[in-house]
């Protein structure tokens, strides 16, 4: 059985209305990085983090039409507004989230020992 992606939701709010329509019409499906994609939240990154809604190629059509409600006239799930789109290059750009780093401290030069006298020369 060939499972095809139907779906690529883009919240949490999204992914649970999808997968309770097909659930409510016992349409089988699978949640493709259904935990994992959860747990890095921020940057979703294609086959990595990003979460799929899949259906058997059977089940295809039916899941196409009880989907398509959730989408808009172009057929394409919606799209960010430009507010949200320059907010995350800004993010990007001055506060380096989408590729973060480790922070290294400087290690403190060691003190000077005053502990006592210098150590005369050996006898």
């Amino acid at each position: 059985m060939e499972f095809l992606n139907i779906a690529v939701p883009r919240s949490e709010a999204e992914l649970a209305v999808m997968v309770s329509l097909l659930v409510a019409h016992e349409i089988p499906h699978y949640v493709h990085n259904q935990g994992f994609g959860g747990l890095y939240p921020g940057m979703q990154v294609p086959l990595y983090n990003t979460r799929r809604i899949m259906v058997p190629e059977a089940w295809f059509e039916d899941a196409a039409q009880l989907l398509a409600a959730l989408r808009d006239e172009d057929g394409d799930a919606a799209r960010l507004p430009p507010r949200d789109r320059m907010r995350i290059v800004a993010e990007g750009l001055l506060g380096g989230w989408p590729v973060p780093f480790p922070r290294q401290k400087p290690s403190p030069e060691p003190a000077p020992d005053d502990t006592g006298p210098e150590p005369g020369p050996a006898a």
